[in-house]
């Protein structure tokens, strides 16, 4: 069985003012690595869907991931991050099965698991905010305040159940990302983790996702009858658009791409498997934001990297097309996708392409009814209902099919502005500076890119995509600070905090 983590343990840091700031450290993080609470989870996970008992799992499974994510971020925070992404990769599996054995439950606190576990941090970081911030992330600290502003507009326009659901989408990814940066120390051996987990999650996810796509499982099927996504397809087999272990084809392209992405820079051995298992899976979502993301990470890899960095990329790409190449010589896989690739020939022909235009047109109209913006609460009240009070802003559809019509419907274009104001200045030190690792940062930077370049696409700033967006500036702060921090400068105290 594969175990979240590695085996390092963390030393503490060495005497003299080159440590000082370790002092504000969580606890002491010595002894096991965890992985008999990670099993421990999962035996009673499972235990408790194949029991009588299976409705007990919806408050379990949550409580399960905050205390065993308060843990392991206490005692091994590599294991921490390993749980946090499988949690993202699996708990919309784990909700569909025990809906499937427990009747349908909508709303359902399993789906709080994976924030939850994210914002397990915020007990440590909040007493040491400046220390946090210290390390190059004040301009998270902007996000959070325009986090807080929606807040108090979006109480004005929702009931506090849509503000508050809304609100932990958004803030628990940046609590990841505050993470990584006051951790920037051990940023080398959590980007380790954070690959080793998506290596091995493209691996289960496309597996999974193949499994669907040929046979169907009963309780994936009866999540799609109970849920209102026509553009998924049927719930029959060869005739649904893969959604493997996510709650929609588009968040999982969007970890694949950015699974992919990493597994092209990896050298672990995994990785010839992961490849083409993450790309065929990738293809059957029919997602075009996450081909969008894929292509944008991994053209900026190939622009980027040292040349024998750049040939084990492009070797791996071979491979993997080659591996593709036979997997299309099934009639059903090559049907999906011929019919799919039609559309970047005749755009004028896709029904989604063109009402997503019109969305966009309409979108421009509601900046004068809302200049403020509707606030936090905005997109879960739009996925209920397209007419929600305050929540129709021109943009007829879920908000998270755009980040666009997210920021602007959520925050207003003031708001948006305030935001791009605070994230604009990391741009020179994410992009060009140095850092401790260049080839996970430059792994990192491209996953950034790549969320970004499907932003009009999809949403990427909450939730899931939220996750990737905000780990991945994370982990490029933290690996730049690092290379800061060794400095000798910074180490007799002369680089201003």
């Amino acid at each position: 069985m594969y175990t979240i983590g590695s085996n390092q343990t963390d030393c503490p840091a060495e005497d003299g003012r080159a440590g000082e700031w370790m002092r504000f450290q969580a606890p002491a993080r010595r002894g096991p690595t965890g992985s008999w609470a990670i099993i421990g989870m999962i035996l009673i996970t499972v235990a408790l869907i194949l029991s009588p008992a299976s409705r007990l799992l919806l408050y379990t499974y949550p409580l399960m991931a905050v205390l065993i994510g308060g843990y392991l971020y206490r005692r091994h925070i590599t294991s921490y991050v390993g749980l946090v992404c499988w949690l993202w990769f699996l708990t919309p599996l784990v909700r569909r099965l025990l809906d499937y054995r427990a009747g349908w439950t909508q709303p359902t606190a399993v789906l709080l698991a994976p924030p939850l576990a994210a914002l397990v941090p915020v007990v440590w970081l909040f007493p040491d905010w400046r220390q946090v911030l210290r390390r190059h992330a004040a301009p998270l600290l902007g996000v959070l305040i325009t986090c807080i502003y929606a807040t108090c507009i979006g109480l004005l326009n929702y009931s506090a159940k849509f503000v508050f659901q809304d609100l932990l989408t958004w803030v628990a990814p940046l609590v990841f990302a505050l993470m990584l940066c006051w951790h920037s120390e051990q940023a080398p051996e959590l980007f380790e983790a954070f690959e080793k987990a998506f290596l091995y999650g493209l691996l289960v996810v496309g597996i999974y996702g193949l499994a669907q796509f040929f046979l169907m499982p009963k309780w994936d099927a009866f999540w799609m009858g109970w849920v209102s996504m026509d553009s998924i397809g049927k719930p029959l087999p060869t005739e649904v658009r893969v959604f493997s272990t996510m709650n929609a084809p588009q968040i999982l392209a969007s970890f694949l791409a950015a699974g992919l992405i990493i597994a092209f820079n990896s050298q672990r051995k995994i990785r010839f498997l992961s490849i083409p298992l993450g790309l065929i899976c990738l293809a059957l979502s029919l997602a075009r934001s996450g081909w969008v993301a894929m292509a944008a990470g991994t053209l900026y890899l190939l622009f980027t990297l040292p040349q024998r960095q750049r040939f084990r990329l492009v070797m791996a790409g071979t491979v993997a097309a080659l591996v593709m190449l036979a997997a299309l010589q099934n009639p059903d896989l090559q049907d999906v996708m011929s019919q799919r690739f039609e559309t970047f020939t005749s755009v004028r022909n896709d029904t989604s392409f063109m009402d997503r235009m019109d969305n966009y047109r309409s979108l421009v109209a509601g900046f004068v009814d809302y200049p403020f913006g509707a606030g936090m609460g905005s997109t879960p009240a739009m996925a209920v209902s397209t007419t929600q009070p305050a929540a129709n802003t021109g943009w007829q559809v879920d908000l998270g099919d755009s980040t666009i019509a997210m920021l602007t419907t959520t925050l207003g274009l003031a708001g948006t502005m305030v935001l791009l104001g605070f994230l604009l200045p990391l741009a020179p030190s994410l992009f060009r500076g140095e850092s401790v690792n260049a080839a996970y940062t430059h792994v990192m930077r491209a996953v950034l890119i790549g969320m970004i370049a499907e932003a009009a696409l999809d949403g990427v700033v909450s939730g899931p995509t939220g996750f990737l967006t905000w780990g991945s500036l994370g982990f490029c702060i933290a690996l730049s600070a690092r290379k800061k921090e060794t400095t000798p400068a910074f180490a007799a105290g002369e680089v201003a905090a």
